[in-house]
């Protein structure tokens, strides 16, 4: 594509089916970004690319029109009344960090149908984490976290493994959080910095819907995607360590003679590829009885010989 001089003539100028591709810097807005329906706008990644909204009603908005869905990933959204707006269009939010705007991270209207937000860590949004009328809206795989109202529905949402944590007026509001939604709290690496990855060992690690993609994750990656902003990206956290499996239990041959107690090694033996007595240090005491045993033998056969002569 090609470049052009300032984002809001990149949204002026985008149709459905376009990309807007922003490098990592913060944009400091003067005007709402207002796309239209169909259109991606997807940053570098949400720890180097932010929308600064200070000042403005909405950061984003889709315009109602004919078009597909469109997409808005990638990003920091910040400083408006309203982070993300999807207006009437069917829209997907994914892999933000949406924090400190003054109304609500997300806003989504009734008349809002196919919106997915998915994989956003959502935090400190004075009085709406999530509010939405809509009945047509799927939210999973989020961290929702110190903002007033945690999600907040006029309508049932479809709603399920969501960290919804610390939203003192209430998590979630209007309905009861679905299958794999959690409580608890994170740890960022640097959040004063403005950096949201979480830090190791988090709960919310591993923790997503396990029917999400996680193959963009760094390993380990533990096969599930994590909850939060960097869920499927190479920018995840890593999976706890797992201590190894101890090995497996030797089993004594059936077919082998029983063995005493000479250093407690349960009465087996076998030979190693050094071809030395090994398992429980009774090798040299059955090669003895063996070789015992053949002299033996060979004494009576010699006896019995004699008899004949």
């Amino acid at each position: 594509g090609a470049p052009v001089v300032s984002l809001s003539a990149a949204a002026q100028a985008a149709v459905s089916g376009d990309t807007i591709e922003l490098g990592p810097m913060t944009f400091t807005l003067a005007q709402t970004v207002s796309l239209r329906r169909g259109v991606t706008l997807r940053g570098y990644s949400p720890l180097y690319t932010k929308l600064n909204g200070t000042g403005l009603d909405r950061v984003i908005t889709v315009l109602s029109g004919a078009g597909t869905t469109g997409t808005v990933s990638a990003l920091t959204v910040y400083g408006g009344n309203i982070g993300i707006d999807p207006g009437s269009s069917p829209l997907i939010v994914k892999n933000c960090v949406i924090r400190n705007n003054i109304v609500a991270g997300v806003l989504v209207a009734s008349s809002a149908t196919g919106v997915q937000i998915v994989n956003n860590t959502i935090i400190e949004n004075a009085q709406y984490g999530i509010h939405t009328a809509s009945t047509d809206i799927d939210i999973r795989n989020n961290i929702v976290l110190r903002n007033g109202y945690g999600v907040f529905a006029e309508a049932a949402p479809t709603c399920a493994y969501n960290d919804l944590f610390d939203n003192p007026s209430g998590n979630a509001v209007g309905f009861t959080p679905g299958t794999g939604s959690i409580s608890v709290d994170v740890l960022f690496l640097d959040e004063a910095g403005d950096d949201y990855r979480e830090e190791e060992n988090q709960t919310v690690i591993d923790a997503g819907d396990p029917a999400s993609a996680y193959d963009q994750e760094p390993s380990p990656n533990g096969g599930r995607i994590n909850m939060g902003a960097f869920g499927n990206t190479p920018d995840a956290a890593i999976s706890p360590a797992q201590p190894p499996e101890p090995p497996p239990e030797p089993t004594p041959d059936a077919d082998a003679p029983p063995g005493g107690g000479g250093g407690g090694g349960g009465g087996f033996c076998y030979i190693d590829s050094a071809g030395r007595g090994a398992g429980g240090g009774n090798g040299s005491m059955m090669f003895g009885l063996a070789l015992l045993t053949s002299l033996l033998v060979a004494i009576l056969l010699r006896r019995i010989g004699r008899s004949w002569c």
